[in-house]
């Protein structure tokens, strides 16, 4: 049995029932996984209703909906590489979703190659208009927000260029119509940089990005991995330098929670709040394309769809903090 497959067996045991481990101190309880199907992680979530979420993946650019209680697999898939302008080999590599209204935006890593190549299908934003049971894309694509962050003078002196290693993985809406932009990196100093969109329908309509000043958070040296939020408590994923996954809770103008402890083999990419639970209830989408689940190869090298998965794992912190 390989690492990932053990690990698995002992997230089972651990989330499954009478040996379900409880730390008072950092205020967590953990639920057992769900698997997903069709897809080996999921990078970007987000709840549509109290009973349906969307996910995002980096690699087919098929967005699916799945059931929050019941089905392993997608109710709907939404095909977006024609709408993004994508050749066959292209991967869109999105990172983030989150709503506003009826109205869905996502966002893609924005990394570059390995050659520090600048790659188009990498550089999207865009929107999906969301009206039950219909999903359909909205506007047209942007894909030049980081040349956009660049020249924005509320952004002045963050370096978002080809030594920066720029990797978005998280978008969040606010209260006020905006969405920040979760960047696992470029740390500024030691802290995650998140930067506020403030037109985000006017974009995908054509119009020029405009943002406000960025903001820097303490996470003890990892970024963002994923982030929602309800109201204005944000939940954040990210990792310690040493690669262990946290959970931390957020208000703008105040200094971040503290950390909560998930188990080192989980991978989150995805936070996913569901309108009649909150923030009671924290669905973590993992990036599963590792993981062999007790197979023979890995869980990106599948051929067929319907042995492809990823976990979503619950967690039901005590307090918020």
């Amino acid at each position: 049995m390989t690492r990932d497959s053990c690990c698995l067996a002992l997230l089972l045991i651990v989330a499954g029932g009478g040996c379900t481990e409880r730390t008072p101190e950092q205020h967590r309880e953990w639920d057992a996984p769900i698997a997903q199907q069709e897809c080996c992680d999921g990078s970007g979530g987000v709840a549509l209703d109290r009973d349906h979420f969307l996910v995002a993946n980096d690699e087919d650019g098929v967005l699916r909906i799945y059931r929050r209680e019941g089905g392993a697999g997608p109710v709907i898939r939404l095909d977006v590489r024609k709408f993004l302008d994508l050749r066959k080999k292209e991967e869109p590599d999105i990172e983030g979703l989150t709503r506003i209204g009826s109205v869905i935006y996502a966002i893609a890593s924005h990394s570059r190659s390995s050659d520090g190549d600048k790659l188009k299908e990498r550089r999207r934003f865009f929107a999906l208009q969301w009206d039950p049971p219909r999903l359909e894309p909205l506007g047209r694509p942007h894909d030049d927000l980081l040349d956009a962050m660049q020249e924005s003078t509320e952004l002045d002196g963050i370096d978002l260029g080809r030594k920066a290693r720029v990797n978005i993985e998280g978008l969040a809406a606010t209260p006020r119509g905006e969405v920040l932009i979760g960047f696992r990196s470029p740390l500024i100093g030691d802290r995650a940089l998140l930067v506020p969109l403030t037109n985000p329908r006017e974009v995908v309509a054509g119009a020029h990005p405009r943002f406000a000043p960025a903001r820097h958070v303490d996470l003890d040296g990892g970024g963002i991995r994923g982030i929602e939020g309800m109201n204005d408590t944000y939940v954040l994923a990210s990792e310690t330098p040493n690669g262990s996954p946290t959970l931390r809770f957020w208000t703008p103008g105040k200094l971040p929670g503290k950390p909560l402890s998930l188990p080192p083999f989980l991978n989150p990419e995805a936070v996913v709040l569901f309108p009649d639970t909150g923030l009671s209830e924290i669905h973590l989408l993992s990036d599963d394309g590792n993981a062999d689940f007790g197979g023979d190869e890995d869980c990106k090298d599948i051929d067929d769809p319907g042995k492809k998965r990823f976990m979503r794992f619950l967690v039901r912190p005590r307090t918020v903090e």
